[in-house]
């Protein structure tokens, strides 16, 4: 309210005259007047307020960002029992991998948690760190799941962290070259990976496997649990000759059981043309599908 505001305003009550409507007319023009300042100073109230918490709103974000950080590293330091400078290089990399890549240092520390919690020690998982960034990117996979499937993979076949690198180059061209998701692939692969392993089958050899399986329409642990079976029944001779009168020949030269992504191709060729319910009495005696 302006100092003449204010005199007009005081003139009207103490100058007391016998016009009645001008007093009138000058207490209304007070009351107004009265009533504009006050919505203006309720509006800037508002307004500073607004500012006031825009302000602040980055720093807070901030806050709880660091926060977040340094619990998922304090759960770093849990679960890999790194003290002192082990710790300390593992935070320095989870923010050095923050700044550098697509992903953000607590997303990266979460990383950290899931390869620590399969015995990844500090060195390991600086590493192989790298390697799971890559395979998360490439598959659209989340960090953490992606650290997951990778460490999961490398142990049920008994790899060494220096694989790592190799590991994520599988899975990433198994995804991404046949008809189903890095989740759908280790779907298979931890329910047929271990009957695999025992048969002698390297990673590579089952993700060939799952990625000719997911081809044909079948993927995720039906997949797995096909291949875990057939490891199995491809040595019996009963199953052999099932096979070999369509032509698929289950072992090699020497008895010795052939590659399971090849026989699966050749099985897939040889009853492409049959009927579809002979192909499934064929499926459903091959791998004993009850």
């Amino acid at each position: 309210m302006s100092a003449t505001a204010n005199i007009k305003a005081g003139r009207a009550y103490v100058e007391v005259t016998a016009d009645s409507s001008k007093l009138r007319k000058s207490l209304g023009e007070a009351q107004a007047q009265l009533r504009s300042f006050s919505k203006s100073c309720t509006a800037m109230g508002r307004e500073m307020l607004a500012l006031g918490g825009a302000m602040s709103l980055p720093f807070a974000l901030a806050e709880r960002s660091f926060a977040g950080f340094d619990d998922r590293m304090r759960l770093v330091q849990a679960v890999t029992n790194s003290t002192g400078e082990a710790f300390e290089s593992l935070t320095k990399t989870a923010q050095r991998l923050g700044r550098e890549t697509s992903f953000t240092a607590q997303q990266v520390a979460d990383a950290m948690i899931a390869l620590g919690r399969m015995g990844f020690d500090r060195t390991e998982i600086e590493a192989s760190i790298s390697s799971v960034l890559n395979l998360s990117r490439a598959t659209g996979t989340e960090l953490a799941e992606s650290a997951d499937i990778a460490a999961n993979s490398m142990r049920i076949f008994g790899l060494e962290a220096s694989k790592m690198s190799q590991v994520t180059d599988v899975l990433t061209a198994t995804a991404n070259g046949s008809a189903q998701t890095l989740t759908d692939l280790f779907e298979g692969l931890k329910v047929a990976g271990p009957q695999a392993a025992a048969a002698g089958e390297s990673l590579d050899e089952l993700c060939a496997a799952l990625g000719v399986m997911a081809n044909m329409g079948v993927k995720g642990s039906l997949a797995g649990t096909a291949l875990r079976k057939a490891y199995v029944q491809f040595a019996d001779v009963n199953v052999q000759n099932t096979l070999r009168e369509v032509g698929v020949e289950a072992t090699d030269a020497n008895g010795n059981l052939r590659n399971m992504a090849e026989v699966m191709r050749d099985i897939a060729l040889a009853t492409k043309k049959l009927p579809t319910a002979e192909r499934l009495a064929f499926m459903k005696d091959v791998f004993d599908v009850r």
